[in-house]
This record gives structure tokens, sequence and C-alpha cells, in this order.
């Protein structure tokens, strides 16, 4: 994660910019480095203010055969007024002292370390059921997209963070038989931090984080035990009053409520709409697999990235449905049809445009449905407790994941060749100022680090033999 922190300099993940803005500016206008953007005038809802942020890569004040720190020209980058939740960008504002871009990079470490502890976190209080959901959610959908977004400053981070963690410590701190008193009071500590993420991360990160603890409270408890009035009374009144408080509050359920749509001048008709979205609506959860672009700067990674992993992938599910439960089928079903609402949703908020929808808006469910499928599973074996089969899926995870992170460190340090080749920092290249390690030895390192960690992780999994016994000819 620290690599993938130093792969890309500031400004470079999406939105990073109006991003890093609004972290600066996160205490109001000051006259000083957080300005009005029109004094006086009229104001823009989602941008009302600029900041004056270090756009360099100075990590400290040292001199460069490329430039010069005190030479840095600070740029100046609109703030968000609405949009976002405010607490995100507070927490991260707490980070702005500390100067120069140590203090992006700090942030960065920060959002990367919330998220190593969380995987920590879960693996103490795992079963071995449990294990294999997150652990498999996990690996099988890190990158390019989600490691990217975990190690940036952007808020979709936390969402993702928060989202694929909280419905396995609700159902870690609800389970039968029941944990230590200690292990329990961790999974609802927990869950109810996961939940505070995702309400300061994004307005839509808390829906997601609500339907999926209620899809997955529904799939894993029988219908008998719900027939209470000690349980329907409570869930019944939450329900309509998240209902009411989602419906009012968030955006993606208000824009629910106006469909069909009277189309605007210049727009599709409903019907044209609606069958494109049919054809393009795979498109958006693969791009998390790195199909799409995961920065401002045209960074495309190498289809042999999304090829494997989603080869990976469909091996993990088909070895989880070899046999299926119903509550494995409707959850599963009842997942994807939410995801294809949410993908249906935001596009027709970004002007009915499938083309420029990136898959960060809908990442954080993907390790969710992942997970909560494998959880389900009545298969008497997983993928990945199949010794030859792990080491193989771990190979080719770290050979893909070398090849995402070269590609990222290569495109922001002076271009993509699409090779796979040493990477050279030329006069008009970009590296961190004052850091004594090149883009190489981070490329190394990296490559290295992700597989002993796939390797650490799966080792606390147990696999098992499989063997077939030869026919007898009688």
């Amino acid at each position: 994660m620290v690599c993938w922190s130093l792969s890309n300099p500031p400004g470079s993940t999406p939105d990073e910019w109006f991003q890093l803005g609004s972290i600066w500016c996160a205490n109001g206008i000051d006259d000083k480095h957080c300005l009005e953007l029109y004094p006086g005038g009229e104001k823009s809802p989602y941008a009302t203010g600029l900041a004056d942020i270090d756009s360099q890569s100075c990590l400290v004040d040292t001199r460069s055969a490329i430039q010069r720190c005190s030479e840095v020209q600070f740029g100046i980058h609109l703030r968000a007024e609405s949009g976002y939740p405010v607490w995100y960008y507070r927490f991260m504002n707490l980070f702005v002292p500390i100067g120069n871009s140590l203090s992006v990079l700090t942030m960065r470490m920060m959002n990367s370390l919330i998220a190593v502890g969380f995987l920590f976190l879960q693996l103490q209080l795992c079963d071995r059921r449990k294990k294999i959901s997150i652990l498999t959610a996990f690996t099988f959908t890190l990158f390019p997209m989600a490691i990217f977004l975990l190690s940036s400053v952007h808020p979709s981070g936390w969402a993702l963070t928060g989202v694929a963690n909280g419905w396995l410590f609700l159902l870690t701190a609800i389970s039968k038989p029941k944990l230590r008193p200690l292990h329990i009071r961790l999974a609802w500590i927990g869950w109810i931090v996961c939940g505070l993420m995702t309400m300061a991360s994004r307005y839509e990160a808390f829906l997601y984080f609500a339907a999926s603890n209620l899809i997955a409270i529904a799939a894993t408890y029988p219908p008998t035990r719900w027939l209470r009035w000690k349980i329907i009374l409570p869930t019944t009144a939450t329900l309509v009053l998240g209902g009411i408080a989602i419906l009012r509050l968030n955006e993606i359920a208000s824009w629910a409520l106006k469909f069909p749509f009277q189309p605007q001048p210049g727009q599709n008709k409903n019907a044209e709409w609606i069958s494109h979205w049919v054809l393009q609506l795979i498109a958006v959860p693969v791009e998390s697999l790195g199909t799409g672009l995961i920065g401002q700067r045209p960074l495309i990674i190498p289809h042999v990235v999304w090829i494997v992993g989603i080869a990976l992938l469909g091996g993990v599910l088909l070895f989880s449905f070899i046999k299926t439960s119903v509550s494995q089928l409707v959850a599963f079903c009842g997942s994807l049809i939410m995801l294809a609402f949410i993908v249906l949703s935001f596009s027709g908020r970004l002007e009915r445009d499938f083309f420029n929808l990136s898959g960060r808006y809908i990442i954080p469910l993907v390790p969710f449905i992942v997970g909560l499928c494998i959880y389900l599973s009545k298969s008497p074996v997983q993928l990945m407790e199949i010794r030859r089969l792990r080491i193989l899926a771990i190979v080719l995870l770290s050979v893909t994941h070398a090849i995402a992170l070269h590609s990222v460190v290569e495109t922001y340090v002076d271009g993509q060749s699409f090779a796979f080749l040493p990477i050279s920092v030329g006069e008009s290249g970009w590296w961190w100022i004052g850091l004594p390690f090149g883009p190489n030895f981070i490329v190394l390192v990296g490559t290295l680090s992700f597989a002993k960690f796939l390797t650490l992780i799966w080792s606390t999994i147990s696999t098992v033999q499989i063997s077939v016994a030869p026919s007898v000819d009688r």
C-alpha cells in the first residue's frame, strides 16, 4: 500500500485536485489559502472556493536535478461546498500542517492503514468460513482500481472500506454460537466505524452500507427466525425510519422515484436509453478490474490484467456454486439487481452517459457481492482451498499486480509505453523530490510485498487434498 501511495503524484487520482481543495479548505474560507471563487457574486453549488495547494512532489526541501522545492509554484484548485459530506475532509485536514507533498502522502498512507487495519481485525475475529469469504472478496477485487482508491485521498476509498467490511462485522457480532465478549465488542465497534466512514465519505455509500447489511442478514437468517414480534416490530420500525431518511436525503433514491423520465432536449428516449443500459451494464463493474481509466491522466491498464482477473474471479464463483443453496442464489441475484439499478441511476444523473460512468461509483459493492456469495456457499470446497489452484492463483495475481503497478508508475514518471521494461526518469520526468528510492525500486518492492502478502494471508486457511479413487473393473 505504501508503494501504491508513492506510485502517482498529487492530483493524479480521479478528481484528486477537487478532493485536495476540499481537504485544504474543510474548515471554511480563511482569506489566505482558501479564497472565495466568486467574491460578492453568484455561487456555484459544487465549487465555491479556491484552495492554494502544493501541486508539485516535494517531500522534503532538498535540491534536485529536475527542480527545487524552493521553486515550487502553488496551484489554485476548486474546493467543494456541497455534493460530498464534510467529515472526511475535516479528518484529512488534520494532516495539512505537515507541509509540502508529504501531507498528501501521509493522507494516502493513513487511508491505506485504515483498510489494512480492518482486514487484520477481520482475520482475528472470523472463523474459517468468514475468513474465506473476506479474503476472496478482498484478494480477487483489489486491483487495479480498488487498491488505487484505497491508497488515495479520494473519499471513495473510505466508502470501499466501509461497505466491504461492514456486513461481515455485523454477521460476526450476531453470530451463533456467541464469541468471547471482547470479540463481540470489537465486531460491533468495527461495524459502527464502517457505518460512520460511509456516512462521512459519500452520500450514496451509506445507502450501499444499509442495503448490504439488510441483504446479508436476510440471507443468513431463515424466515422462521423472523416471525417473532420481538424481531418484527423493531425491524419494521427501523426499515420505515431508514427508508424515509434515505428517500429524503439520498440522491439516488430521490432520483429513482422520478422514473420514467421526460427526456430533455438532446437526450435519448427512455426506450433507447434502457436498451443501451442493458448492453453496457456489465462494462461498469468490469472496469474496476482494469478495463477503464483509473486516473485523470489517460492511464490504460494492459488488457492481460482484467482478462486474468475476470478468469480468476469467475473460477472462484464457479467453485462457490458447485453446491448451490437457495439463500445464495437469492442473495446473489438480488445483489446483482441492486447493482444494476444503481448503475442505471448513476447513468440518469450523469446525463444518461454510460461511456463516462466510472467503475469507482459502484466499486464498494463488488467485494460485498463476491464475499457474500462465498459465505453462503454450500460447496464442499472452494477454489483457494485446493493447494495447487491456490498457488496458481497467487502467482497469476502477483504477476498481474506487478503489471498494473508498473503501468501506473511508468505513466506518471515519463509516459506510458505499454511495455514491461525498466523505468527511467528523464529531464522532463516526474518523481518524488527528496525520496531516496527510484521508481524501479518501488515497483520491485511493491511486487514482492504483494506476493508475500497473498502467501501470508492465505496461509491462515488450510488446504484440502482432492483425490479421485480409480475405478475397479469387475
